[in-house]
């Protein structure tokens, strides 16, 4: 008698409830439970952006070719980068990925809010972020013709202590066909400035990716010959500037030979002193100075 006064009073409750919300196929179960908050960031970020600080390169098609925990950071109060940890890791990955890849280069992208321009130069923060990294990336050796820059004006928000982490974007794309001759121009006038005063010459990232790109060149263009020249500062005699000319030429072309390019189409010789590109009075002038020049014809 129970069971069947039960299941009366069970009938009489859905219809009742049916006839108050209706057919919405809701569940009301989980009404009765503790609903669950989403996780606390640490990071300091405002409810209006992501709590991670993913970095994710693109190709031109939006689709991600490889990302990093921790990218860059914006800040609020200038148009400067934060470089994280991962920086020496992003430039080494995309160093590696335009050397494999001779077609590309790297379009960066800064971003910036509307008020984010610089009064002296009228240029807006995101260019100048962009710009900032680019010389990072030249400076860790690569190509300066294969990185473009750009900026976008987005509206975003800045976290408690002032920074963002999506302020920069990098798209590895195909290089644009107004580029090409540039680009080219660059590989066939090269000037390296490597290090020649260790006992054991050690290639720099420049030369390394210069090596490449000067492969890739010759194979376009098979009949052109590669002309080597070695500078010095005017420290010394003329006698000892000349040798030292040579053996920084001779390192270079012994170099390109050990890399795979033909010993019959390489030309070393030592311009010594001669032709100076900057002032001899002072260090940075001198560094100049002692320089490698390369040209193909």
């Amino acid at each position: 008698m129970f069971l069947l006064f039960a299941a009366v009073v069970l009938t009489l409750h859905q219809k009742v409830s049916n006839s108050i919300c209706g057919e919405c196929a809701t569940d009301h179960s989980a009404l009765s439970k503790t609903p669950k908050l989403p996780p606390k960031s640490n990071n300091g970020y405002s409810r209006e952006q992501p709590v991670f600080d993913k970095l994710q390169v693109k190709d031109s098609d939006g689709n991600g070719l490889f990302s990093f925990s921790k990218g860059f950071q914006i800040h609020n109060k200038n148009a400067a980068i934060k470089y994280l940890d991962s920086a020496s890791l992003i430039n080494k990955s995309i160093f590696d990925y335009l050397n494999k890849h001779q077609q590309l280069e790297l379009l960066i992208t800064g971003s910036y809010l509307a008020h984010e321009v610089d009064l002296n130069t009228k240029q807006n923060w995101g260019q100048l972020r962009a710009l900032e990294l680019k010389s990072t990336l030249v400076n860790f050796g690569i190509n300066r013709d294969r990185i473009s820059t750009d900026s976008k004006l987005v509206d975003f928000n800045y976290n408690p202590e002032g920074y963002y982490a999506y302020g920069i974007d990098l798209t590895l794309q195909y290089i644009p066909t107004e580029n090409i001759a540039k680009v080219d121009f660059g590989v066939a006038n090269k000037t390296l400035y490597s290090k020649f005063s260790s006992k054991s010459f050690i290639p720099d990232n420049t030369l390394k990716g210069y090596v490449l790109e000067l492969k890739n060149h010759l194979k376009k263009h098979p009949s052109k010959r590669v002309y080597i020249k070695g500078y010095t500062d005017n420290i010394g005699t003329r006698e000892t500037n000349h040798w030292f000319g040579m053996q920084r030429a001779e390192i270079i072309r012994q170099y390109l030979i050990k890399n795979g390019i033909s010993k019959h189409i390489i030309y070393a010789k030592s311009r010594g002193a001669r032709n100076p590109v900057a002032t001899n009075n002072t260090f940075a002038g001198r560094a100049k100075n002692r320089r490698i020049e390369i040209t193909l014809k």
